[in-house]
């Protein structure tokens, strides 16, 4: 009897550790800091973790590259318009 309480609680203990290291406890266990990958929040309050947080990460890059792309066209088509806008660099 002793002895199946210590195989089902290796077996736990066993399925636990793999659940941790494979980062499915990330989420769960990132609000205590005892996640395995590196975890974080958004402004909005959403987590991500692991590969999650590397996909979030590039698309928040490639839409500030966007946006830096379509103030950088829009400040070319106003100096276009009216060379003698103040930051159209005429003088």
């Amino acid at each position: 009897m002793r002895m199946k309480w210590k195989v089902t609680l290796l077996v736990v203990v066993v399925i636990v550790g793999v659940m941790y290291f494979s980062g499915r406890l990330d989420y769960a266990l990132y609000n205590v800091g005892l996640n395995f990958n590196t975890c974080a929040r958004n402004g909005f309050g959403a987590t991500f973790c692991g590969a999650d947080l590397t996909e979030y990460e590039n698309r928040m890059r490639r839409v500030q590259l966007q946006i830096s792309q379509a103030q950088q066209t829009l400040t070319q088509q106003e100096c276009q318009a009216d060379p003698q806008l103040s930051f159209c660099g005429a003088r």
